[in-house]
């Protein structure tokens, strides 16, 4: 019978019989204050992890920052001192392709202030 009821005549119908309410059962108030705590658990812990990886972005910027050191040693190098010019060489361009995968800025001289 009740398939055959429209939206109105069905609430009537689920409230005769006790299925509804505009209050929740006991056990529907606990389902929902359970799933409240276990939302709001979730929201905290991404509150930390954002807290965290905002710490470890600046560690990197730090980083990448000290590409500027590098281009530096690599300019004032002796023009016979090729174990230097590539061993600077080499941090410059780790710390270049950091910066370009995490799209931070990468030109020289830098372009930003770490942590700014």
């Amino acid at each position: 019978m009740a398939e055959y009821l429209t939206g109105r005549e069905r609430l009537a119908h689920a409230a005769a019989l006790g299925r509804w309410s505009m209050h929740p059962r006991p056990a529907d108030a606990r389902k929902i204050a359970d799933r409240a705590g276990a939302v709001l658990a979730e929201r905290n812990a991404l509150a930390e992890q954002v807290e965290q990886l905002t710490e470890r972005m600046a560690v990197v910027e730090k980083f990448v920052a000290a590409r500027a050191e590098y281009i530096t040693a690599i300019n004032n190098c002796a023009p016979g001192n090729f174990s230097d010019y590539h061993r600077w060489q080499g941090h410059a361009e780790g710390r270049r392709q950091l910066a370009q995968e995490l799209g931070l800025p990468v030109a020289w001289p830098p372009e930003y202030e770490p942590g700014a």
